[in-house]
């Protein structure tokens, strides 16, 4: 992405640096109205970026093992598997491997807890992935 930005902006390099600003401001509008554009017609509840992270952390998943810790409300998992083993605690969405409160997208290790209360990942990904328009 930056080598893509630093050949966009190239051209401007030698302009004033009010030039070369509102010319990185055109750069970045045009560029989020044609990502917008591309995305319009997109149906589902994840953009296709982060569906396909997500598809590669549940293809993952598959060598983990979630073992319920015992808890009340049955949200508190331990996943066993390389190279160590983390809790899951699916209430909070958070996992000590922390990949999941970092990202936003629930990690491997939280997937197979997910699998386990028979819930979809889709459902446990940060607000700010999706493409619901209540967000802002």
């Amino acid at each position: 992405m930056c080598e893509v930005f630093n050949a966009a902006t190239k051209p401007y390099r030698c302009k004033p640096v009010l030039t070369l600003l509102e010319e990185v401001r055109r750069y970045a509008m045009t560029s989020m109205a044609r990502n917008k554009l591309k995305l319009s017609s997109h149906v589902g509840h994840l953009p296709p970026i982060q569906q396909s992270r997500l598809a590669k952390e549940r293809y993952y998943s598959r060598y983990h093992t979630p073992m319920w810790s015992g808890d009340a409300a049955e949200v508190m998992f331990e996943v066993n598997g390389e190279p160590h083993n983390v809790v899951v605690n699916l209430g909070n969405q958070t996992c000590s491997c922390r990949f999941w409160q970092l990202s936003g997208l629930p990690c491997r290790r939280a997937i197979t807890a997910i699998s386990v209360m028979n819930g979809r990942p889709e459902n446990y990904v940060h607000a700010w992935l999706t493409m619901g328009s209540d967000v802002g």
